[in-house]
């Protein structure tokens, strides 16, 4: 999975570039956002990515429920991982979310399974 896009949202410094640097080393290409609204600006602009990865709860207007519902209906074979603290989890069966504090080899064990083995390079 060489050169997979993330779009990363997170607006904890820190921990986006963290989790950043982790998934870059892993191989993959990320975008980082610091709000769900920047988010939707980069997606609208037709930035390409194969894989959405937000806080339930980031700075801004929107919400990552709200960005995952967008995306839904937008750009339908997105996947999108979601993460919250396990208080604030979106309503189980609506997306993948994964509860922090978490390990970053969960994290991307959950992208690897988001993005699926016969995944087509030209998927936004």
């Amino acid at each position: 999975m060489a050169n997979e896009r993330i779009l990363l949202v997170e607006g904890d410094v820190l921990l986006r570039l963290e989790l950043s640097n982790s998934l870059r080393e892993a191989g993959f290409v990320v975008i980082e956002a610091s709000s769900a609204d920047d988010a939707w600006i980069y997606l609208e602009a037709e930035g390409a990515v194969d894989l959405v990865l937000c806080e339930s709860a980031p700075r801004g207007a929107l919400d990552g429920a709200t960005l995952a519902r967008r995306i839904a209906e937008r750009f339908i074979a997105l996947p999108v991982l979601l993460t919250a603290e396990k208080d604030r989890a979106p309503p189980e069966g609506e997306w993948p979310f994964i509860t922090k504090p978490y390990a970053i080899e969960r994290v991307k064990a959950a992208i690897f399974k988001a993005l699926g083995p016969n995944k087509p390079k030209d998927e936004p």
